[in-house]
């Protein structure tokens, strides 16, 4: 698998970089990337590995090095393709689908199955974890507001 010696690098745990091993394959499965264009500039490529370093960064104790050391891009790199994760393609259905599903995978990965995750958190781990899904949640209905909201100026323009 590509950049598994990368991930097998970082300094984080074991599980851990199974973990993001799974999430990395899982993204660039979803987006279609063949492994001769991991290393593109293709937007599809591009867009993976923004979803992908959103991920890190939100679930895994990373510095945006370590998260550019996976993919050999740079600190700053990172930082960007968090920006623009957080400003374009946070309106596009299909890639918050897809960090959505890495995110699913992260808690699950990380915690096991919704029965056991109550036992395996404390209570402020529990609060961190619901604050971030709803977080996502309000990302996702603003983005369907905003479609709904399109729409109807559509349909009014027709009347």
């Amino acid at each position: 698998m590509v950049y598994s010696q990368n991930i097998a690098s970082l300094n984080t745990s074991d599980r851990n970089k199974k973990i993001i091993l799974d999430i990395v394959r899982i993204a660039f499965t979803y987006k279609g990337v063949e492994y001769k264009h991991v290393e593109s500039r293709r937007r599809d490529v591009v867009d993976a590995k923004m979803i992908i370093c959103k991920v890190l960064y939100e679930f895994f104790k990373l510095s945006f090095a370590g998260i550019g050391s996976v993919f050999d891009k740079n600190h700053a790199t990172v930082i960007h393709y968090i920006k623009m994760y957080n400003n374009t393609l946070i309106h596009n259905k299909e890639d918050v689908v897809l960090f959505n599903r890495l995110c699913d995978n992260a808690i699950t990965g990380m915690y096991g199955d919704k029965i056991d995750l109550e036992i395996a958190l404390s209570t402020a781990e529990l609060e961190k974890l619901n604050v971030k899904q709803l977080r996502r949640l309000i990302k996702e209905l603003t983005i369907e507001n905003n479609s709904l909201k399109s729409k109807l100026e559509k349909i009014k323009s027709y009347a």
